[in-house]
């Protein structure tokens, strides 16, 4: 809703960690992954090393695209650093994915303090962190937001742009009892902590 609302002034991507077992079931192994929204990696001006990143349409129909991405790391580690990585099966959680592209090596994830192995559609979050509820289900309160205001536009005009949102959640979706309306609070880059700030800042840069 908040996406939807703000895309004249704001790129806004829904991402959320989470660990998956990766592998065959007769040698799987947790690795840290994140389920993310179909814009994320465009909002964060991620460019692919190989093949491709996923997009809009992967995040239509729940459980529709098994797809994944692996990060540089990931596939020099545990992938052997093959050259036709892109199409690869994978599996989460005893679950096929195919490899649709690889990370370039300086990203590490949305959070430089915390490195990523898999990113996964948003749409296959029943798969890879399992809780018995689909992306419909609200009150939830999941996922996080991150993301890249626009050309010329300003954090005062994502600021007027999202409260329409969020008014509109909480007239179809009134609060509970004592429950306080629904708001969003934005927060600059510059305001994460010190490991991760520099990191989305230089991905900021380089876009510019």
């Amino acid at each position: 809703d908040g996406r939807d609302a703000s895309r004249d002034v704001l790129d806004l991507a829904a991402h959320a960690e989470t660990v998956a077992l990766v592998g065959p079931a007769d040698n799987a192994e947790p690795r840290p992954l994140e389920v993310v929204s179909g814009n994320y990696f465009r909002a964060l001006g991620v460019v692919p090393q190989h093949g491709r990143l996923l997009d809009e349409g992967d995040e239509v129909g729940e459980l529709a695209h098994p797809v994944a991405v692996v990060s540089d790391q990931f596939w020099k580690t545990r992938l052997g650093q093959r050259a036709d990585v892109v199409g690869q099966p994978l599996y989460l959680n005893g679950a096929r994915f195919e490899i649709v592209g690889v990370t370039p090596a300086d990203f590490p994830g949305t959070y430089a303090s915390r490195h990523i192995d898999i990113w996964a559609p948003v749409s296959m979050q029943q798969s890879v962190r399992p809780r018995g509820l689909t992306l419909e289900s609200r009150t939830w309160g999941w996922l996080s937001m991150i993301g890249r205001l626009k050309a010329g536009m300003t954090q005062a005009d994502a600021e007027r742009e999202l409260p329409r949102a969020a008014d509109d959640i909480n007239t179809r979706f009134p609060p509970r009892g004592g429950d306080a309306p629904f708001a969003f609070i934005t927060r600059p880059a510059s305001a994460m902590g010190d490991a991760d700030a520099p990191a989305v800042l230089a991905l900021a840069l380089d876009e510019r």
